[in-house]
């Protein structure tokens, strides 16, 4: 009898699951305005993709099966209750078929309705065969600095000030809303195995002559990331090719999964410049990748170059070119515009991903390799000097939904400024050619969950250089020359020189996120964060290796409406 009861209810529910919304003639068989759950659910049905259809006839016919079923048992029943009662004997239970057919159609009800739920409150809107789902959340953020550096939500690691300045004997506190994000996926299939998609995503960050903090506080929006993707299956479907092309983060940066965007790693702090040691540029590129049934995947991607440089530039040399002034199209009307550097290569970048699991724990391994090139004009010539980066990354579970751990690292000559902490690419020597600077960036975190609202990160990171310079002539050119003069760095107002140069920086971070409201309305996160960052610097004959040291607070206030 208990195999009976069941059959009935898991029949009964699945028909009244399927019946409301599944047929879509439903819809012109109600009165226009009619607001009943049968109606209502009706024309909900109508629009119901056609996959959708052929699981419910699918269905229908299992419900029709356990009606056969239901029968067969009903009049067994009511034949042994017209029989003389045999001898006691053990009860013997459903065979394990039937448990099996009653646990999948109990599944496969769970998911029906999940459907018509999500049918109900959409994530994402229809329009003209495409999808658009909004993004994005508003922020407040406070920002506490021991040390002034006129910085906003992103931190400037290299700039650290030593206490020769006045201003950096004075403490730093801002307020800020200009990390808050604008987000928008429209998506669709031009067919069964290609899928077009568009992202742009924006925040406030952009600052014109007219920004200011006294009234209007009028900075201005930006592109974070704004490109277009082609996914197209090839063969069987075991293997998609993926096309990217616009501004989004580097394939340098570190990827959760695969190598997708919108998929990339970043530590999980309020700091808009997030820790020296992560490698990332956002930035215009053209990306190709190819995934091998979701398990292995190889990207190749051409990226937007530019050059950042230290150390003295040498005089004599009137041809001397490495920067150029902006063109209108970076500016204009009378605004300063940022000088660019002359490169005629794009950086390549390759990359190789692995998905996995060790000892039932999610595995994400990622190695890659990039190719720079450092361009010149110098005694009527071009001149070229190669740049190159290797790194890799690991990402995984050491308890499943518990704790996670992320550890990166990169070196090279010439990546500064893939570096978190923005070094130098590159060094002048005396003869007025490019030297790329050797470079080490280390990344390691951990990020606990300890309740489903409330997440915990400890962040560590470095990032160092190799000197590289000389001295002719009594000048003293290139990076790390023992022959600068740092005596007067660690005296307030003193008038001896502080001419060193950062070899290092360094910092730890930890912080929280408490999801302090959540529901179908959105979620509202509170963070804090506290990081302690050192800015060290090559030795010097007079003067030493002066550090400077910066402590930093952050409180942030976040609603995602999406």
């Amino acid at each position: 009898m208990r195999r009976v009861l069941l059959l009935g209810v898991s029949a009964v529910s699945l028909t009244c699951a399927t019946h409301a919304w599944a047929d879509p003639a439903a819809a012109h068989r109600c009165v226009k305005g009619s607001k009943s759950h049968a109606c209502r659910a009706a024309r909900r049905g109508a629009g119901t993709d056609s996959s959708v259809r052929e699981e419910i006839a699918q269905l229908r016919a299992e419900i029709a099966d356990l009606r056969q079923q239901l029968a067969e048992q009903t009049a067994t029943t009511t034949r042994l209750a017209a029989a003389p009662a045999p001898a006691p004997a053990p009860v013997q239970t459903s065979n394990a078929a039937d448990t099996a057919a009653i646990a999948t159609l109990t599944e496969q009800n769970a998911d029906l309705q999940r459907r018509v739920a999500k049918m109900e409150k959409p994530d994402r809107l229809p329009f003209k065969g495409i999808s658009i789902t909004p993004g994005g959340f508003l922020e407040m953020t406070s920002i506490y600095r021991t040390h002034n550096q006129g910085a906003d939500i992103a931190s400037t690691f290299n700039n650290i000030p030593f206490p020769q300045s006045h201003v950096a004997n004075t403490h730093e506190f801002r307020m800020t809303a200009r990390q808050s994000r604008l987000s928008l996926l429209a998506e669709g299939d031009a067919s069964k195995q290609t899928h077009l998609a568009m992202y742009g995503e924006f925040d406030f960050q952009a600052a014109g002559v007219t920004a200011n903090s006294n009234q209007s506080n009028s900075y201005s929006p930006r592109i974070r990331n704004l490109y277009g993707t082609i996914d197209q299956k090839l063969g069987s479907g075991d293997i998609t090719a993926h096309v990217l092309f616009g501004q989004n983060w580097s394939l340098a940066t570190m990827n959760s999964k695969g190598i997708t965007p919108r998929a990339e790693v970043t530590p999980p702090v309020i700091e808009a410049q997030y820790v020296p040691g992560f490698t990332f540029t956002r930035q215009p590129q053209v990306r190709v990748a190819v995934d091998f049934d979701k398990k292995w995947w190889f990207a190749l991607s051409l990226e937007n170059p530019q050059t950042t440089f230290t150390g003295t530039v040498p005089s004599g040399f009137p041809d001397l070119v490495t920067t150029v002034p902006a063109g209108s199209g970076f500016g204009g009307n009378g605004i300063a515009e940022n000088a660019i550097s002359a490169n005629r290569y794009p950086d390549v970048i390759g990359k190789v991903a692995y998905e996995g699991k060790f000892a039932g724990r999610t595995l994400h391994i990622e190695a890659f390799g990039m190719v720079r090139d450092f361009y010149e004009r110098l005694n009527g010539t071009n001149h070229d000097v190669r740049g190159w980066g290797a790194g890799g990354s690991i990402g995984t579970q050491i308890i499943p939904g518990v704790l996670d751990a992320q550890f990166s690292g990169t070196v090279g000559e010439g990546i500064g400024r893939y570096g978190a902490a923005n070094l130098a690419d590159v060094t002048f020597n005396p003869d007025g050619t490019l030297t790329p600077l050797r470079e080490y960036m280390l990344l390691g975190g951990l990020t606990a969950h300890p309740t489903k609202m409330l997440d915990i990160y400890v962040f560590g990171g470095e990032e160092w250089e190799d000197a590289h310079w000389s001295t002719v002539n009594g000048v003293n050119y290139g990076l790390g020359n023992p022959n600068f003069n740092g005596t007067g760095c660690l005296i307030e107002g003193s008038p001896l020189p502080c001419t060193v140069q950062t070899r290092a920086v360094k910092q730890i971070t930890a912080g929280f996120w408490q999801r302090a409201l959540q529901g179908p309305w959105g979620r509202v996160q509170l963070g804090l964060q506290y990081s302690r960052t050192w800015r060290e610097t090559f030795n010097v004959n007079q003067g030493g290796a002066p550090t400077a040291t910066q402590n930093m607070g952050f409180f942030s206030i976040r609603y995602y409406p999406f």
